[in-house]
């Protein structure tokens, strides 16, 4: 993968971890549990997503389920945006039968991505994030059982 760059977001109040790649290309990880929005700035970035999104959100019963949440659509707008040079307020995500989100707006260059897709994955600590122009892409993240508390106990 070679070297991880450290890259602020425009907003600062998220650090993710970049890998290197090309400009249809996006390998993304976040750590939640370094990630400490203050009020202002989680009301800053829920703006940033449709309302119907931010409800599903605020009805998660953790904090940890909450930041894993908004941070997962955030950096799915991101990457939408930086690969394909589209304005924020003309993406459109929406979801397959089996529940992978989509850029589905009629926005998308064809010619510079011809098959763009991405995957997004959060447990733990992590949310992780990959997308490609040409070839499908998959991306999974588990954390380790002594950071599950028993959920399967």
């Amino acid at each position: 993968m070679g070297a991880m760059l450290s890259r602020r977001w425009e907003t600062g109040a998220i650090e993710a971890e970049a890998y290197p790649q090309t400009r249809s290309q996006e390998r993304l990880a976040v750590n939640v549990r370094t990630w400490r929005p203050t009020r202002s700035e989680w009301d800053l970035l829920v703006q940033l997503i449709p309302p119907a999104e931010v409800d599903s959100i605020r009805r998660m019963s953790t904090l940890i389920d909450r930041k894993r949440a908004l941070l997962s659509r955030l950096l799915q707008r991101r990457c939408i945006c930086t690969t394909l040079g589209m304005m924020h307020k003309d993406v459109h995500i929406a979801r397959t039968k089996g529940g992978k989100p989509f850029e589905a707006s009629r926005s998308i260059c064809r010619a510079q991505a011809p098959n763009f897709n991405y995957n997004v994955a959060h447990d733990g600590n992590y949310v992780v994030l990959a997308s490609e122009p040409v070839l499908l892409i998959g991306v999974d993240v588990s954390a380790p059982f002594e950071l599950r508390k028993g959920r399967w106990n």
